[in-house]
């Protein structure tokens, strides 16, 4: 922000050095994660802390699946 006082996009956790960047993998993530906590948000049917992987019963991770 323009004070420093939050995140920009693409990063999380604002603490004393600073913020840390998302680790959200762009094959299975929609956007960038919560600059609170840096949870990612995940297509429908991945799963995982980064979106890493498919749910059960689904295959073929790629970044221009929907």
């Amino acid at each position: 922000g323009e004070k420093c006082d939050t995140c920009q996009a693409g990063f999380h956790s604002l603490g004393p050095g600073g913020c840390r960047p998302c680790e959200c993998d762009p094959r299975g993530s929609v956007d960038y994660c919560s600059s609170l906590d840096g949870r990612c948000y995940c297509k429908p049917n991945v799963e995982g802390q980064s979106c890493n992987r498919c749910k059960p019963g689904f295959f073929n991770l790629q970044q221009e699946n929907l």
